[in-house]
């Protein structure tokens, strides 16, 4: 029993998956099949790996919050788009889920000090020297340590 495809779990999820008729799309990235689900379980796992679990500060826990709400409702969005004809959403596609993902969007730029990067980003695109050695210096005593 090495692995969860061995046992043919992949092949019932699968089945019982296409019961339900939720829609999917695989991918081949470098020989391995990766469909919807299996890219949105890694951004689930990348912002839950983000989170700082020692910390009790709300604003941490805002800011993934927020980043967890705009994956998820960008999930939707692209599960709407997919099935838009069959199922007649119209105004799910055009109105409400951009919406709703640009609201957590908006909600993840200010928990998540957005602003910071975003003001970094200008510095570093108008070459601004003092920014560009600072960066130099930090990179620098990371490396050393």
């Amino acid at each position: 029993m090495g692995n969860t495809k061995d046992v043919g779990l992949h092949h019932a999820l699968n089945f019982v998956n296409g019961l339900v008729g939720a829609p999917q799309f695989p991918k081949s990235i470098a020989g391995k099949s990766f469909d919807r689900y299996d890219i949105v379980s890694f951004y689930y796992g990348w912002i839950n790996a983000l989170n700082a679990r020692q910390s009790n500060l709300v604003s941490q826990n805002q800011c993934y919050l927020s980043v967890f709400e705009t994956i998820t409702q960008l999930d939707y969005l692209s599960s709407d788009v997919s099935t838009v004809f069959r199922s007649g959403r119209y105004f799910n596609v055009v109105v409400y889920d951009p919406v709703k993902v640009w609201n957590n969007l908006a909600a993840a730029y200010e928990y998540c000090n957005g602003y910071l990067y975003i003001a970094q980003f200008a510095l570093l695109v108008q070459l601004n020297f003092g920014f560009l050695s600072e960066l130099t210096t930090r990179w620098t005593i990371v490396i050393a340590e």
